[in-house]
């Protein structure tokens, strides 16, 4: 079970369900790019959504592809279990696009697909078609895109605001 954390959180944001689900999946969460203490890419041009499939697509490979034949999709690797050619994929909020977008082209590694607070592409790309004011309920997409604004909004204050909300 592979967890994807949504904006701006990072993989601790998943630590009640790692402890849930822990005893009957093998479960995984991590910092997708640029979040937590992953490394921070040097452009913009990092976060482009290809490379933000290909490095969860990078993640399910890297830990093992499954050996002919087994039960539990497990594998060894230099003497120790491995893991699994798919997952059990689940994203919330900027990780659900992710997940939705790794499902999409990649559904032969995906079992089931869980998606928390995030439309199917098309489906919200279909709808704001149809009702514009979708637009300004999303405008905070557009806002982080903005160069050095949303840092500068966020720090006022010494980052009151955000403080605030991790400590509710």
């Amino acid at each position: 079970m592979l967890f994807l954390h949504g904006f701006p959180e990072f993989w601790f944001s998943w630590r009640y369900q790692l402890r849930e689900f822990k005893s009957e999946f093998r479960v995984v969460a991590i910092d997708m790019r640029g979040y937590g203490e992953s490394d921070l890419p040097l452009s913009t041009e990092s976060y482009h959504l290809d490379y933000l499939v290909t490095d969860v697509k990078d993640i399910v490979e890297y830990l093992g592809p499954m050996e002919v034949g087994s039960e539990t999709g497990t594998s060894r690797l230099h003497g120790r279990v491995t893991g699994y050619s798919r997952c059990c994929l689940v994203g919330h909020d900027w990780g659900g696009t992710i997940a939705w977008l790794f499902a999409i082209h990649y559904p032969e590694m995906v079992t089931k697909l869980i998606v928390l607070n995030c439309p199917h592409p098309s489906v919200f790309t279909d709808y704001t078609l149809r009702h514009p004011s979708q637009l300004l309920k999303s405008s905070h997409f557009f806002f982080f895109q903005l160069p050095c604004f949303p840092e500068l909004m966020l720090s006022i204050n010494d980052f009151k605001g955000k403080r605030s909300k991790v400590d509710k």
